[in-house]
């Protein structure tokens, strides 16, 4: 009698980490704080290569907001809108650009997605 009430209580301390747990992996969470430098970093990448291929002149200015989705501890897809100025037009203000990056954190591997103009 005394081993299935050591197991239920097991299972009834253990089960809502595991939940927890679980919900973190494989669904769109909001960044909440876009001024965190991992972040920023990915947001700098993003323009970096968009510059690179599209022969722009795009400086950083912010991370506006964006949504990560995790698909374990080392993967990671960012949506992010970027606030960016572009050099070669210094009389314009500074426009938002979203941008679509995955991360892969333990092989320093990223990957640009896409990047355009927001229509917002």
């Amino acid at each position: 009698m005394m081993r299935p009430l050591y197991l239920l209580t097991l299972l009834v301390l253990f089960l809502p980490l595991v939940v927890s747990l679980s919900r973190e992996y494989g669904v769109w969470r909001p960044i909440t704080n876009t001024s965190n430098p991992y972040v920023i970093e990915i947001a700098k990448f993003a323009i970096s290569h968009n510059n690179k291929r599209n022969n722009k002149s795009l400086v950083f200015q912010s991370v506006d907001g964006g949504d990560i989705h995790r698909s374990d501890k080392l993967d990671a897809y960012y949506k992010l809108t970027i606030v960016a100025k572009d050099e070669a037009l210094p009389s314009r203000p500074a426009g938002k650009y979203v941008a679509g990056v995955w991360d892969q954190s333990i092989q320093l591997v990223r990957k640009l997605y896409y990047f355009r103009k927001s229509q917002n």
